[in-house]
């Protein structure tokens, strides 16, 4: 990669070649997933579940709408190995299954942003909406159109192939678009690295009881539609254990066991499934998906909350302990006290120490300043006005400090702000001082200069007398 000036670029080739590594990728990960989606179909036009379209999406959210031209080739060269013949309808197909994973991206752009379609309720939502609403039925639209154009669908099982269409890319791109879609963001690492024992005995005990569901391994279980909702107890577990991240990986686990048992016959999601009808299996992992995501993005949300409130105390402490101010919050009813931490250095006490009571709070107040104070507190509490006060303070080393409070009414409770005026008081008697000690100076100046002028004056009198009396001398004998 050269700039404008024809230099080379540091790391263009490095970029290049992971463009081109990217692009491949996504061309095998959808042909491998669309193939596996034909076995599923058994002959049919449309597949009852198509994970390549969940490959498609996800890698039009991770890596971009630039790999839109990757998932138009694999999704040709998988119409045109199954079908073994190169057709117009293979190249309207292909373009179809493409657009069916443009038109979400570009929606998601603009709601939610690429990259983070998981990372709250709303968006969990909005994902399900664009996909269910937008993408599977415009990919299903034109598939299932341009295949009954071409003759390969009849006119009889058109709407039931349409419907198969809708329903194999949903389920897809529920399965396997959020795991990837999340992997990428690369939250999952430090997730794995602080619980890998924990989230691996959470996917052995998930594994274990989707196999005995979906495979009918249970002696006598019953095979109604309910117990197909026995794993849910675990996937909302691991979602609300491990966040997004665990949300995605639940529904990808118990999907691909729940598919792979219907496919084979197994469990309670068969009924209708010889004749590819995919609703139990669709309502299965819309169900799942909703769940774990929804619980995912929830804790996340909560996790995010956490994390800002922590912030914004460690900030606010911060800006307390800079500006030596300290707020406090007392209970009228309960008499509690409850401290921030630069209440608690004001007043020199250990923050893990329990919350006082105002009782035995007001024994740390100076003896003569208690009753003032008291008087504040009673007159905020009858008037509801802001009330401001000094008082002195004796903490426990014995050191005195002066502090300046303002305090207002919050329902039943009193709310208020302290500082720490002690440097400020010794700063204003010091200069008092010292202006008492300039006007000491003034007066003396004063005077000395009346002394100066009286003197002066007397002078001028005694140098006339004495120059007259030596004049009186020289004419005595």
């Amino acid at each position: 990669m050269r700039n404008e000036e024809g230099e080379a670029i540091p790391g263009g080739t490095s970029q290049r070649l992971s463009a081109i590594g990217a692009f491949a990728l996504v061309v095998l990960g959808y042909m491998a997933m669309g193939f596996l989606g034909m076995g599923y179909a058994g002959g049919a036009a449309s597949a009852p579940i198509w994970p390549a379209a969940g490959i498609a999406l996800a890698a039009l959210i991770v890596g971009g709408l630039r790999l839109w031209p990757a998932v138009w080739i694999g999704s040709f060269v998988v119409s045109a190995v199954v079908t073994d013949v190169v057709h117009w309808s293979t190249f309207v197909t292909a373009t179809g299954s493409t657009l069916g994973a443009v038109v979400p991206v570009l929606i998601l752009r603009r709601t939610f942003g690429i990259g983070r379609s998981f990372q709250s309720s709303l968006s969990v939502f909005g994902f399900m909406m664009v996909v269910l609403l937008v993408g599977s039925p415009l990919s299903a639209l034109i598939g299932t159109g341009v295949l009954n154009i071409a003759g390969r669908i009849p006119d009889v099982g058109y709407l039931k192939s349409l419907y198969t269409w809708w329903a194999g890319d949903s389920a897809g791109v529920m399965l396997v678009c959020p795991l990837i879609v999340t992997l990428a963001d690369r939250n999952w690492v430090k997730v794995v690295e602080n619980s890998f024992t924990e989230i691996g005995l959470w996917t052995v005990a998930l594994v274990a009881v989707s196999i005995v569901v979906f495979f009918d391994l249970a002696p006598g279980i019953d095979r109604s539609h309910s117990i197909a909702f026995l794993p849910f107890p675990l996937i909302v577990a691991i979602a609300w254990s491990f966040g997004t991240f665990g949300g995605a990986w639940a529904t990808f686990v118990v999907g691909s066991v729940a598919m792979v048992g219907t496919v084979l016959g197994r469990g309670p999601l068969t009924q209708g499934w010889a004749g590819h009808d995919p609703s139990l299996a669709l309502i299965f992992v819309i169900a799942a998906a909703l769940t774990a995501l929804l619980l995912g993005a929830f804790k996340g949300d909560l996790e995010a909350t956490k994390e800002r409130v922590v912030a914004r105390e460690r900030q606010l402490a911060q800006a307390q302990s800079i500006g030596g101010i300290g707020s406090w919050f007392w209970d009228t009813e309960t008499d509690d006290i409850t401290w921030s931490a630069g209440s608690h250095r004001l007043f020199g006490l250990a923050e893990d120490r329990a919350h006082p009571k105002w009782s035995t709070l007001i024994e740390r107040v100076h003896a003569d300043d208690r009753e003032r104070v008291s008087e504040a507190l009673a007159h905020i509490r009858n008037s509801g006005e802001t009330e401001t006060w000094e008082c002195r303070i004796v903490r426990p080393d014995g050191e005195e400090r002066v502090l300046l409070s303002t305090a207002a009414l919050q329902n039943r409770a009193v709310a208020g702000t302290t500082m720490d005026i002690t440097q400020r008081k010794r700063l204003e008697s010091q200069q008092a001082d010292i202006q008492r000690k300039m006007q000491e100076a003034q007066k003396l100046e004063s005077l000395g200069l009346l002394a100066g002028g009286v003197a002066h004056d007397f002078n001028n009198i005694l140098t006339g007398i004495l120059g007259n009396a030596s004049l009186m001398r020289l004419e005595l004998p």
